[in-house]
């Protein structure tokens, strides 16, 4: 999934609209919720396993690992709820009422230029919208990534 990326040839015409600028703000958009789906898809596959396996099932006479348990269950359920909330809110928050905008635009549209910039200014209001123009965002945003592949790991053994 790393090494996942979509890339798109455009043909002359077309390509003075969806520029090499616009393919790369769509590869970002599109890297941005696959993560999030899969970091979804590791939550629901912990949350799969420690259903299914009786250390985690039965309670333990020790009150210090019930608790622990317990912590470990709770924060795996919040964040689960938080990646399903960030995934709503980038689609159905920032995607939807920005197409709908940019679409209102193009009925307006005389020029080329006109709907260079409305398609540029739709894909760079969505990036800003999710949060990924803030460099110092983006560095919490990659740890994350990174603790999401030792997840992954963690879960697949």
């Amino acid at each position: 999934m790393e090494a996942l990326q979509l890339d798109y040839t455009v043909p002359f015409p077309l390509s003075l609209v969806i520029s090499r600028k616009a393919v790369l703000r769509y590869q970002l958009i599109f890297r941005h919720l696959l993560a999030l789906r899969h970091i979804e898809q590791l939550l629901g596959t912990a949350w799969n396993e420690q259903v299914k396996d009786p250390v985690w099932r039965n309670r333990s006479p020790l009150k210090r690992i019930q608790k622990w348990k317990a912590g470990v269950w709770a924060l795996r359920s919040r964040m689960l709820v938080f990646i399903q909330q960030l995934e709503y809110f980038c689609t159905n928050e920032v995607i939807e009422p920005n197409w709908q905008l940019l679409q209102t635009r193009l009925e307006k549209v005389t020029t080329v230029d006109q709907l260079m910039q409305d398609h540029i200014d739709f894909l760079d209001t969505c990036l800003k919208e999710f949060m990924l123009t803030n460099s110092r965002l983006l560095k919490v945003i990659s740890h994350a990534h990174r603790f999401n592949v030792l997840c992954g790991r963690f879960i697949r053994n």
